[in-house]
């Protein structure tokens, strides 16, 4: 006699919430990068937040992170 196979899986899920300890970019500097790289169909591997976290932060914009919000200062 076979036993039936029964699949299961045994996962757990560990959320932690983190501070950020760097600012945010200013949300109108991001609308305009993103109709700029759309208008000009410009082809960049650009994802979440331009200027934060700085190790993660989009490759070609320059920034100022001296105000509360980063800004999007040249490309």
């Amino acid at each position: 006699m076979t036993l039936p196979f029964l699949p299961f899986s045994i996962a757990m899920e560990i959320f932690q919430v983190v501070q950020l300890v760097e600012s945010p970019t200013y949300g109108e500097d991001v609308d305009a990068i993103r109709n700029i790289t759309t208008m000009y169909q410009i082809k960049r591997n650009w994802a979440g937040d331009p200027c934060g976290p700085k190790d993660f932060s989009w490759e070609g914009p320059e920034r100022n992170y001296v105000t509360s919000l980063a800004r999007i200062i040249s490309l």
